[in-house]
């Protein structure tokens, strides 16, 4: 099976153009693994005009030369306005019924497009690079695509939300693009200048389109320093004010000590408080100079006792380790530093603060001041990981490292060239794929890899490498000068620092262009006011939703998306009500959240035609028109099929469901089903053993079986009673039945039809004990065949064989 896009699942090998984003280095064994699943071929020149353009952008993508013989061609700089130069480009050619080189050269043209097959590489004996040469009319170098103004650059606001749960599953809005602050390490430092803002009336309409579109309640304002951002203070005020009610949390992740104050850390804390990121990078003054960063110890220890009275409980250190320069003074410096914070937690009341370390090692990245430094070897890295742990005592303070051979490989393929491609594939053939996830990593795939593809990888990650070598990336321009990297990189051996361009003198780096139409220079919003309501009741607090309007929901879950589990429908209904506009009410306290109770959890994979919710809502409505509005913002399979409003006090769904109806596919006709369950019926007592983390059980599960009875020859229906809250579940059922049994095919298909309340030894839907409710009839146990054929819709199917017939 073809791996296939997500909206349509089309075969990948079927479009026009495939377009990658990569983030980081790690991900590029998955990009041939992509190809491979999709039934593409790997290299660009083994693909002809019958197989997607390969196309690819992102952060990574300033070396393209470890993946150059993979793709057609790559973005460097900004997407949003040469994506659609792409398409034209590519419909044009394709009208014309052009052949492949010529589509190539006609993509060439466009600024910020990389076609690496028009670039031809020489290697000198001692493996340096000779030269760099275009073919035929291609530029000698590549100009990265700058956009001059966000707020003229389409922003989108409908995006994928997905059911499972992802990483950063959140609303992310880029605030600022570009960061001027000049880390000698950091690459997006160089390849997103200028820095260019987002107007803050811009910024509030994107937050309030892509809330509508997508019920988020969590939102990023993103950018490499948000705390720089012109307006934030008042921005942050407007957004909190705004979406208060509806309990809309807003995250800066990027923030920078110097750019934090009481009045920015009181906005964040009015949702939801997590952890909290501090960067000082290093652990003393002197090596914060050598990178450009330098933050004195006492504005690092005012910041930390500054969050720490503001309510934090948590705060989160990234250090580099190996950084230039670094001595085993710097290594104390963590130390020391890391001890005085947790001494400033602990003089202060409200209980325990936790310290959470990241410790990186420094990679050098190219088109930065350091890339021409090597990687520190990785058992010097190891040593000095081990001295680290040894005095970081461990209790209130959690320390992360990464492992030292990822390192290794990230420095390798950061400042490899394009005969590392050939060391790429083999990895991938020998099986290497999520090389950036610790916990799918294999070193030792990489070393078989490095021996059989020539590669030596200490040649590309610890060598020093001469100021004056071709470097494999020269011919990628990103508009910072190589003269401005060199004068940072001797600035960095002289502990001297430059001052960020936005609050002084320009550093000429290079990358602004004055006048002319293609003028590029950095663009600060202009400062917006605070809202004036915030400013007079500042503090206002929230008044305590009464419990005056519960409706109960009763709802069908089928289809893949039986696939979600609990805690990710939970996610989908918040999302649901975000964007349905129904006003739902919060809990209280330091986590709000919506009053939405489930019954009892459908385990994953299982389907349902009998679930409930029950809601609480800040005011009335009728709940057939709530059940519209969520239909039509729920995922497909999820379907409200009726809707009731509950009596005042009414108990919670999960202390009162105490009977569950099943019926079960087995998959294919079971010989002598109903002689097997008669026989099953009869015992008395049924142990089961059930492992938890406490220990061993045996339960005794037969008083909770109230009927089991055969659907045919390849069906079972059975409902079982909860008691003194425990349950008994239909897999441990089945398990007993058919034990010892032959014949029996492997895989049960399971599917929930009934929950019910018992009132005066009857049973009844959960809907029908509701004061109102959209139900045209009852719908209580009715009893074995006729409740699976009513609720299910199941085939009963008479047997073709008599009872006694039994097969072996």
């Amino acid at each position: 099976m073809p791996l296939s896009s997500q909206e349509s699942a089309t075969p990948l090998s079927m479009f026009d153009i495939l377009g990658f984003t990569i983030p980081y280095e790690l991900t590029y064994t998955n990009i041939l693994n992509i190809l491979d699943l999709s039934g593409i071929p790997l290299r660009s020149e083994e693909r002809g005009i019958a197989y997607p353009l390969i196309i690819g952008g992102g952060s990574a993508v300033f070396n393209p030369e470890p993946m150059a013989d993979f793709f057609d061609a790559i973005v460097m700089g900004d997407g949003e306005e040469v994506i659609t130069e792409i398409i034209d480009c590519y419909q044009k050619w394709k009208e014309e019924k052009g052949k492949k080189d010529e589509l190539l050269r006609l993509l060439s043209g466009i600024e910020g497009v990389y076609v690496p097959s028009l670039f031809h590489v020489e290697y000198k004996g001692d493996g340096n690079i000779k030269s760099v040469t275009p073919v035929g009319n291609a530029a000698e170098k590549v100009k990265r695509r700058i956009i001059a103004s966000l707020d003229k650059a389409s922003f989108p606001v409908r995006h994928i939300v997905p059911y499972a749960r992802a990483v950063h599953d959140r609303l992310t809005v880029e605030i600022t693009r570009g960061c001027t602050h000049g880390c000698r390490f950091c690459q997006a430092g160089i390849t997103c200048r200028p820095v260019r803002e987002r107007s803050p009336e811009v910024i509030e309409d994107i937050v309030r389109r892509a809330i509508s579109a997508t019920g988020y309640e969590d939102v990023s304002l993103a950018s490499l320093s948000t705390g720089d951002y012109s307006s934030l203070l008042p921005l942050l005020n407007r957004l909190m004010n705004s979406y208060r009610e509806k309990r809309v949390s807003f995250s800066l992740p990027s923030l920078r000590v110097g750019t934090l104050s009481h009045s920015v850390l009181k906005e964040i804390k009015r949702t939801r408080k997590t952890g909290f990121t501090i960067a000082p990078e290093a652990g003393t003054e002197r090596l914060r100079r050598v990178i450009n960063k330098p933050i004195s110890e006492d504005e690092l220890l005012k910041t930390v006792a500054d969050v720490y009275r503001e309510g934090w409980r948590s705060i989160k250190f990234y250090f580099m380790l190996g950084l230039p320069t670094e001595e085993i003074k710097d290594l104390d410096g963590i130390i020391g530093l890391t001890g005085r914070a947790m001494m400033i937690g602990r003089g202060l009341k409200g209980g325990k603060r936790k310290i959470r370390i990241s410790l990186s090692t420094f990679v050098p990245k190219p088109h930065t001041p350091f890339q021409w430094i090597g990687q520190i070897p990785g058992e010097e890295i190891a040593e000095r990981q081990r001295y680290l742990r040894s005095r970081l005592r461990k209790g209130d303070i959690d320390l992360q490292m990464q492992h030292p051979e990822i390192s290794l490989l990230e420095a390798l393929l950061s400042r490899g060239d394009r005969r590392v491609g050939r060391l790429i594939e083999r990895a991938w053939n020998l099986g290497c794929r999520f090389d950036g996830w610790t916990e799918v990593f294999s070193y030792e795939r990489w070393k078989k890899a490095f021996i059989e593809s020539g590669i030596d990888p200490l040649f590309y990650a610890h060598r020093n490498i001469a100021v004056e070598e071709t470097l494999p990336w020269d011919h990628i321009d990103t508009g910072v000068t190589k003269d401005f990297l060199v004068s940072e990189f001797e600035k960095a051996r002289s502990l001297v620092t430059t001052p960020d361009c936005r609050y002084g003198d320009c550093c000429n780096c290079g990358v602004c262009i004055d006048g002319g139409s293609g003028e590029i220079r950095p663009f600060i919003a202009e400062v917006i006011g605070m809202d004036a309501e915030a400013e007079q009741h500042p503090d206002k607090e929230r008044s305590v939703t009464p419990d005056y309007f519960r409706v109960r929901m009763k709802y069908k879950k089928e289809g893949e998306i039986k696939h979600i589990s609990q805690l990710e429908f939970m996610s989908s209904i918040f999302r649901a009500i975000n964007r349905g506009g129904i006003p739902i009410a919060f809990s209280e306290g330091f986590h709000p959240h919506p009053r939405v109770s489930l019954g009892h959890a459908l385990p994953c994979g299982m389907e349902s035609s009998a679930e409930y919710f029950d809601m609480v809502l800040l005011s009335g409505m009728r709940p057939s028109r709530l059940a519209g509005i969520l239909n039509e913002e729920l995922p497909d399979g999820i379907r409200i099929v009726s809707a009731g409003q509950l009596h005042p006090g009414s108990p919670s769904l999960s202390s009162s469901i105490t009977g569950l109806a099943y019926v079960v596919d087995l998959g294919g006709p079971v010989s002598s089903i109903d002689m097997i369950i008669e026989e099953f019926m009869k015992r008395g007592e049924i142990q089961i053993r059930r492992v938890s983390k406490s220990g061993e059980q045996d339960v005794d599960i037969r008083p909770m079986l109230l009927e089991i009875k055969p659907m045919g020859r390849n069906g079972v229906f059975m409902f079982l009673e909860c008691i003194n809250d425990v349950h008994c579940r239909p897999q441990e059922v089945l398990q007993e039945i058919f034990r010892g049994c032959a014949g029996i095919p492997p895989s049960f298909a399971i599917k929930r039809i009934g929950q019910y309340i018992k009132r005066a030894e009857k049973w009844y839907d959960p809907i029908d004990l509701c004061a109102t409710n959209t139900n045209s009839h009852s719908t209580g146990y009715q009893g074995g065949e006729e409740e699976a054929t009513q609720a299910y819709g199941l085939y009963v199917e008479e047997p073709t064989t008599k009872p006694t017939q039994v097969a072996e």
